[in-house]
């Protein structure tokens, strides 16, 4: 949490013409997760908006996790994928 602008910076500044993935991908136990996750979501949030579009965001998804997705998205997915 300290140092959550100097890694922002610094990841925002990295490969300036290349664009940059940042993985959400954190574990620690009790207090200490709430408080790294915290400071993972504001140090993203600086990057993007400091790259705009040059940032992409990956997650990676688990059994626990439940994504909400638009009736118009299913639609959508089964008319490409049958």
């Amino acid at each position: 949490m300290m140092q959550v602008p100097e890694i922002a910076q610094w990841l925002g500044d990295l490969l300036p013409d290349k664009k940059l993935y940042i993985a959400s991908l954190i574990y620690l136990d009790g207090e200490m997760y709430v408080r790294a996750s915290v400071a993972m979501d504001a140090i993203i949030e600086i990057v993007t908006a400091h790259r705009q579009q040059s940032t992409g965001l990956i997650y990676i998804d688990t059994p626990s996790s439940v994504n909400l997705v638009p009736t118009s998205c299913k639609a959508k997915a089964q008319e490409i994928y049958t």
